[in-house]
């Protein structure tokens, strides 16, 4: 899902990039996109009109944003008719919540986001009209998988 997400974003006449951190410039080096505009910002208040984007990408983002339900109602309100949501967000197994701890130096999984990522599609189904789920990789069993793809559709 994220591949057939990605590649019509180098086609694209504009692709926006929106982050909370200052990172960006850096992010935009390494990009290659031509097209694309970051924009420091809150994914629960984008600066955008209604019905503005075909398509949404979210990479490790929504499972992590403390406002999710308004990220989503946000990123619904962003998208035309027929649009869609791609999002990829880690998926809650031992290897996944001990990358977290090496990564972050804290155990808080519960608190912060690990239920979240289970939440994440049932909130997506109240604001979207169809919801998909897929692991990856494909070929383990979702309880050891890496990530989750969501795929959804106005």
């Amino acid at each position: 899902p994220l591949r057939s997400a990605i590649t019509p974003l180098k086609k694209a006449a504009f692709v926006a990039a929106i982050d909370l951190h200052e990172h960006g410039a850096a992010v935009r080096r390494r990009v290659t996109f031509s097209n694309l505009l970051i924009i420091r910002g809150n994914a629960a208040q984008m600066p955008f009109p209604p019905a503005f984007f075909d398509l949404v990408v979210s990479l490790s983002a929504l499972e992590v944003i403390t406002t999710m339900t308004d990220a989503i109602t946000e990123t619904r309100r962003v998208l035309r008719p027929g649009g869609q949501l791609v999002a990829a967000a880690p998926w809650r197994n031992v290897l996944t919540d001990a990358g977290h701890v090496l990564l972050t130096g804290r155990d808080d999984l519960d608190e912060n986001y690990g239920s979240r990522r289970q939440t994440l599609p049932v909130i997506l189904r109240r604001h979207f009209r169809s919801v998909t789920l897929t692991h990856w990789p494909p070929q383990f069993h979702p309880s050891i998988a890496l990530y989750q793809f969501i795929t959804a559709t106005v």
